[in-house]
């Protein structure tokens, strides 16, 4: 709870850090230590440090074990928290998920708790320094942030603050910090008492000058004089990206596909303007020149934009959106000035772009957003490690041209542009596990469940017949999936979080095209216990030959009446050679072949009465018809008909010049990316009556029809065709509807788009002549009424799947579907023979010529693997997708998630290592929680990590006011108090011996083993 939410003192937090570090050798969870080289510095405020760069103030810098945490992965400037002399204590809000945004003020303490956490992290690094070698006590550079107004900084709070940073030696934390070392020096090995008599007292003389966006140009002059003239201080004025104007913002955030962001137009138009500002800064130049001061200004204060959710509410932007506004400011400075100017930089630094601003003179640099992502503050350690390679000079001045070419380049740049469509993965829906909450975001979201991870793993080893044997246990059309699936597994890969998702898809098809062969060769159908069922497939779509698969290789005779000359439906007949060789179909086919499948193509199946021997019919039917699209004054054509037309002529068909594709799915943009392969073709035109957010298309195709000069109009409703040109309403966006796509509605304003054709893409529909001539019960929209858990039909041994079940789905929701009703066969057949042979059982082993499937031993030994300094090491790292095997940049989240522990600013969420348990648990400490929700943004379930996961409290009066299930320990060590919900719920009392006895009644094994862990291993959280 908030109101819980308590420093830790300075003897706890030094015996936490020495005790984790003996431990686990991480400290804050941290296990990479930077070490800096001694003859490598650079100058900032006339004090000196060990690399550039370091967070900005915000909430990585309030807490003294955060600053702390920073320092361990290389930061050696600190820009601390703005500190204000009234109280501002509002809840914090953060949204970090793609580009960042954070409420104005929110912060948790007091001035002078702020200025307490400061002195306490300044110590505890100088003794870190020492003890762990990890750079020079005099190697790092305390920058406070201060605001907002004229009285605030002439306040007597903010005089004591400013001139106990300059000399803290006679503040009480100071000694008490001093003392604690000096009384507790055998703790050390390395630091001596002429160490902590050298840690210097002098903690800081500059400060960071934030403003609010509407300050004055008198304001801001008056405050800044003030601080160099009567408190003597070196400053830099952090600057808004909105002396760039409102226009200028607008234009380039919609340049790089940040629509749905909506500036605070009226809180720009009355901020300073960048001509006024020019005057004031040379003003102040003088100034400082004169008095002997330092003065620079910080790159930037933040975009207001407003809520989406509130318009009433306005917050601040941060992120990659904010670095092209940056770094445009940055370059018009750096004119305007000859490169004089000194210019600090945060406003969407990150990892992608930190070693080109300090080539370009402008540094320090700070960074908030790119550090509450997952990896945390392992994402220093990416290019702390490779500071000193980057080329070196004292600062001479910022490099214009540089900056310039920066800021051209940065609005062509993959990483800071705004996908097409959401960037955010789906939450899996239930609570979190208090233990065990480990899982991969890319098996939950795939519908078939494949064992994602392991085959990444396999894949990256090279073992591509291994890899293979993995997919196919629940995949059967591993090169269709591999080319067309729509990846529901890389829409929500953690990755995304980084840079873009893992090439999931691609990485399966290079396994299935070197294991193809061997796969082949050994593939063969197991014997089932008692009789072979005779099974009856109609329709050689996906649907028709995942079922064909699952059953046929536990054992079964299995036959597929294909009305059409080859195997692959839609896939096959449709789906253009670009996106989707032929050769391709005829491999998974193959499969089947081997499994033995009778495959009969060219065969019309018209009434059950003609696989009325068949013991099992599965119907896999597609859904064949489009839906109409009647526009008065033109005769449209379906997406289904041209595309099948253009596969079977090879694109030599007539369209005209101009062709327009209505719908927003993904048979529309091959429809388009066809019709523009077509000769005489010069414009296509896809038109969507939604934006594109909520387009059901892949984003990645959509992104290819846009490279390859397809032009997307959306917001748009044709009505009529008239003079060569296709009329539409403009629409706009109303409340969302059953699925969460906001509702489109005509206006009055019309555009004419031209067009010599009209494709139309805008649905299919099943069709339902089959099922009621043959007795089939079809509801009012059209779809066959199965049972829901079998998807049998009212005709006993009759099963539906794919398409024509539920209408239009992929390829992986139809073998999904497959799946399901192969399930229920096979459960049938199991019950009925008494076997433990079935499907749902044998499953792990069958269909392989004397070879048990290697992913079993894989398992075995990746869940035996208690190294996980290689998921550890890639935590933080950003690299960009390899166009070929990019297996190696799976997180493998199965073993090792910790988002949570990554993203917590105030290091909340602490990893525990229950001996016994390969895989790491998470508890969270109930006093060093502030409530931001940023471990919410990012755990891969619904719930919140800081409400529901296991929580240690402080204090029994913390306890009782919490509602988290957790526990707290008495701080005499004999007892501990337990609230665990359920079946033995309520609050409960032990004491410790029963923790040394493991005897919990009711709790269970995992939860007591991880208790009485906390109370064996990691006592230095309690005490």
């Amino acid at each position: 709870m908030i109101e819980n939410l308590r420093p830790l003192e300075f003897g706890h937090m030094m015996r936490w850090i020495l005790s984790e570090q003996k431990k686990s050798g991480s400290i804050f969870g941290l296990r990479d230590f930077y070490q800096a080289n001694p003859f490598k510095t650079l100058n900032a405020f006339d004090e000196k440090m060990e690399t550039p760069f370091g967070p900005a103030s915000g909430p990585h810098t309030q807490y003294a074990q955060s600053i702390i945490a920073a320092y361990v992965t290389g930061c050696r400037f600190f820009e601390l928290r703005t500190v204000c002399p009234r109280e501002l204590k509002q809840d914090p809000e953060i949204a970090a998920d793609s580009e960042g945004y954070n409420v104005e003020g929110a912060v948790n303490l007091t001035i002078e708790q702020s200025f307490n956490e400061y002195v306490k992290a300044w110590v505890a690094i100088k003794v870190l320094s020492i003890e762990y070698e990890m750079g020079g006590m005099d190697g790092f550079v305390f920058n406070p942030s201060a605001g907002y107004t004229y009285d605030d900084y002439r306040s007597p709070k903010m005089i004591e603050f400013f001139d106990n940073m300059r000399d803290a030696s006679k503040t009480a934390i100071f000694k008490e910090c001093i003392d604690y070392l000096k009384d507790n020096i055998n703790m050390f090995q390395n630091l001596t008492l002429e160490d902590i008599d050298d840690i210097s007292p002098k903690i800081s003389t500059s400060v960071s000058v934030s403003t609010p966006v509407d300050c004055s140009l008198n304001e801001l002059e008056n405050i800044a004089k003030y601080l160099m003239i009567e408190r003597k201080l070196n400053i830099g004025i952090k600057l808004s990206t909105t002396l760039l104007g409102y226009d200028y913002c607008r234009t380039t955030l919609d340049s790089m596909g940040y629509f749905d962001i909506e500036i605070n137009k009226e809180a720009v138009d009355r901020s300073v303007k960048y001509y006024d500002m020019i005057p004031l800064i040379n003003k102040l130049l003088g100034i400082a020149n004169k008095e002997g001061r330092l003065f620079g200004v910080k790159l930037t204060g933040t975009v207001p934009v407003l809520d989406q959710g509130n318009r009433s509410k306005s917050l601040k932007l941060s992120g990659k959106a904010l670095f092209p506004l940056s770094v445009a400011l940055a370059a018009r400075l750096s004119n305007d000035f000859e490169g004089r100017l000194r210019i600090g930089f945060s406003g969407g630094a990150d990892a992608n772009n930190v070693e080109d601003i300090f080539e370009a003179g402008v540094w320090p640099i700070t960074m908030n957003t790119t550090i509450l992502k997952p990896g945390g503050f392992n994402r220093f350690k990416q290019f702390s490690y490779t500071f000193n390679e980057w080329s070196y000079n004292e600062y001479y001045g910022t490099q214009t041209g540089l900056l310039k070419r920066m800021a051209e380049r940065v609005r062509l740049n993959n990483h800071y542009t705004k996908p097409l469509k959401s960037d955010v993965p789906t939450k899996r829906k239930g609570r979190i596990p208090l233990t065990g909450c480990f899982i991969a975001p890319c098996v939950e979201g795939c519908p078939i469940g494949q064992d994602i991870t392991t085959c990444l793993s396999l894949i990256d080893e090279e073992k591509y017949i291994e890899a293979l044997r993995v997919i196919i246990k629940k995949d059967p059309l591993p090169f269709t999936t591999g080319s067309i699936c729509t990846h529901e597994c890389m829409t929500n890969c953690t990755r995304i979080y980084y840079e873009k998702s893992v090439k999931i898809r691609e990485a399966n098809l290079i396994a299935a095209q070197n294991g193809f062969d061997a796969v082949l060769d050994e593939i063969q159908p197991k014997t089932p216990v008692g009789r072979r069922l005779n099974i009856a497939v109609v329709g050689g779509g996906p649907a028709g030959m995942s079922a064909a698969f699952f059953l046929a290789r536990e054992g079964h005779k299995v036959t597929i009446f294909c009305e059409r000359d080859h195997l692959g439906g839609v896939v096959r007949h449709l789906i253009p050679d670009f996106r989707m060789p032929a050769d391709r179909v005829d491999k998974d086919a193959a499969l089947l072949k081997a499994l033995n499948v009778d495959i009969r193509t060219g065969t019309h199946i018209g009434s059950l009465d003609e696989i009325r021997d068949y013991d099992k019919t599965v119907l896999a039917l597609g859904a064949p018809c489009a839906i109409d699209l009647d526009i008065p004054g033109i005769d449209t054509v379906s997406a289904i008909s041209f595309l099948e037309d253009y596969k079977q002529r090879k694109g030599r068909q007539e369209l005209g010049e101009n062709v327009v594709v209505v719908g927003g799915n993904d048979t529309a943009v091959d429809a388009a990316r066809a019709a523009k392969r077509v000769k005489g073709v010069e414009n296509v035109y896809i038109v969507y009556r939604r934006n594109r957010r909520y387009m059901k298309a892949n984003d990645e195709e959509l992104q290819l029809a846009l490279s390859e000069g397809i032009e997307f109009m959306e917001l748009l409703n044709p009505f009529e065709y008239t003079d060569g040109h296709l009329r539409c309403h403009v629409t706009e966006l109303g409340d969302p509807d059953a699925d969460g796509r906001r509702m489109p509605g005509d206006t009055e304003e019309v555009i004419a788009v031209p067009a010599d054709s009209v494709i139309s893409a805008v649905g299919v529909r099943v069709d339902t002549t089959f099922y009621r001539n043959n007795g089939i019960i079809v509801n009012d929209r059209g779809l066959p009424e199965v049972n829901p858990e079998t998807c049998e039909t009212n005709i006993p041994n009759v099963f539906i799947a794919g398409d024509g079940r539920v209408g239009s789905a992929s390829v992986v929701d139809a073998i999904a579907d497959a799946r399901k009703v192969c399930d229920a066969i096979l459960k049938e057949f199991e019950n009925m023979v008494g076997a433990d042979t079935a499907y749902g059982r044998g499953y792990g082993t069958s269909g392989f010529r004397d070879i048990s499937l290697p992913s079993e031993r894989l398992l075995a030994a990746r869940k035996s693997d208690n190294k996980l300094s290689g998921l550890y090491a890639k935590k933080g790292i950003l690299r960009e997708p390899h166009y070929r095997n990019d297996c190696g940049r799976c997180l493998d989240c199965s073993r090792l998630c910790e988002n949570c522990v990554d993203v917590c600013p105030n290091r909340a969420n602490v990893e525990i290592k229950v001996p016994g348990n390969q895989v790491p648990q998470v508890i969270h400490i109930d006093r060093l929680c502030n409530e931001c929700g940023n471990c919410d943004t990012f755990c891969p379930y619904e719930g919140a990590p800081y409400k529901e996961k296991f929580t240690l409290y402080d204090t029994l009066d913390d306890f009782h006011a919490g509602k988290n299930e957790g526990l707290v320990f008495t701080h005499d060590g004999s007892a501990f108090t337990i609230r665990i919900a359920g079946k033995s719920g309520g609050v409960r009392e032990f004491s410790v011996s029963r923790i040394e006895a493991a005897e919990f009644n009711g709790i269970g094994t995992d939860l007591c083993n991880l208790i009485a862990t906390i109370y064996q291993d990691y006592r230095y959280l309690i005490i």
